[in-house]
């Protein structure tokens, strides 16, 4: 890596990291040729990402996506009324890209003005509401968990059941209002009868009632063995009172040690499962189609900080459902995510994201791509 581009990087953690920050900061990238003009140009770049995050942060995701394509087109062409001062921090040149810092300050008050005069959100669709009974056994020998026990503080749905379910566009229901109200009959039955959890549904007012089982722990033995399903699910017709359709999922045994990619393999076994039974019962799937967003990252140094962050995305519920990686070089990566929102909405999750030892600072953001640098991991950072 050229000198010059790891001095500006270097000047960015500084400024990111608060011990010299005095505004906002953005880097700009252009591949012309011509020096004096790359450099005109990715500063007018960074200008607008200033402004750009300004207006994040004013509108939130959801509204600033609703009116993305006018707000982009106006700022990209033309930052410069929106831009009360700014400085350049530093100039490098790699790989025939052309990188210019800036550190400036946004005009509110002309930018306020110009969001003004963007149209109106457009109220969004609630998902369908699905009343969840699934009762989850968590490891060997343990009791199962299932909400209807009025036991406190256990989820009104397994977690793996929430995102698949999200991915198909329902939200489980929240059935804090009828546990005060439940007999001995529902709560000390693991696994409800038909007829029981269409009542249940009836009483939720939900036109759907998820019902069944289901196993979250491995289970490994060096000889053949008789073991529980993975899955066992139902949908239920409220109004017909019927079942619609039934899935069932044996899962593998494992003979020696519990393979590293098992928590994200039964993700998938539940999405597919889930993906399934609305198919048998031939209901049209509410989901909005999935986005693809680019995540490009710089300061990655290795390949196990990658992994980490892959990680971490994976967790991120009912907003990542896929991540590919595309490429890895040196302090580099490039990530494809298949997301159920669009980039502004996975730019302000991986600000919020918490994990000890790291730090993710956002520097570009769009509906198709998002821009990270630098990833300060276990207290250092990396170029």
């Amino acid at each position: 890596m050229k000198k010059s581009l790891i001095v500006a990087l270097a000047l960015m953690s500084c400024l990111l990291t608060g011990l010299v920050m005095a505004g906002e900061v953005a880097l700009g990238v252009n591949e012309q040729a011509d020096r004096n003009m790359a450099i005109s140009q990715a500063t007018k770049d960074a200008q607008a990402q200033l402004v750009l995050q300004k207006a994040a942060q004013t509108l939130g995701s959801s509204r600033l996506a609703a009116v993305w394509n006018q707000l982009s087109q106006e700022v990209l062409l033309n930052p410069a009324p929106y831009i009360k001062s700014f400085r350049t921090l530093a100039v490098s040149r790699q790989g025939g890209q052309t990188l210019v810092l800036v550190e400036g300050e946004v005009n509110e008050a002309t930018l306020e003005q110009m969001l003004g005069r963007l149209p109106a959100a457009t109220p969004q669709a609630r998902a369908e509401q699905i009343l969840s009974l699934v009762c989850e056994d968590v490891a060997p020998g343990r009791p199962a968990l299932y909400w209807w026990s009025g036991q406190a503080g256990l989820a009104f749905c397994p977690a793996r059941i929430e995102r698949g379910l999200k991915a198909l566009g329902y939200a489980p229901y929240n059935p804090s209002a009828l546990v005060s109200s439940l007999g001995r009959e529902i709560t000390q039955n693991v696994v409800l009868t038909e007829q029981q959890a269409i009542a249940m549904g009836e009483r939720a007012g939900t036109k759907l009632v998820l019902w069944g089982r289901m196993r979250t722990y491995p289970i490994v033995s060096s000889t053949a063995t008789e073991t529980a399903p993975l899955l066992q699910l139902a949908l239920l017709s409220v109004e017909s009172k019927r079942v619609l359709a039934q899935v069932e999922v044996e899962g593998a045994v494992f003979k020696d040690n519990i393979p590293v990619g098992f928590e994200d393999g039964m993700d998938k076994e539940v999405a597919a499962a889930l993906a399934k039974l609305f198919d048998l019962a031939k209901i049209k799937i509410s989901a909005p189609p999935q986005l693809k967003v680019t995540l490009e990252l710089e300061g990655i140094n290795s390949a196990a900080e990658l992994t980490r962050l892959e990680r971490a995305l994976n967790r991120m519920e009912g907003l990542v459902l896929e991540v590919r990686r595309e490429s890895l070089s040196l302090g580099r990566a490039t990530l494809v995510l298949g997301t159920t929102q669009d980039g502004l909405a996975v730019a302000n999750a991986l600000e919020q994201l918490n994990q000890p030892g790291w730090q993710l600072r956002v520097i570009e953001r769009t509906p198709a791509k998002v821009r990270i640098a630098p990833v300060t991991f276990s207290g250092r950072i990396t170029y």
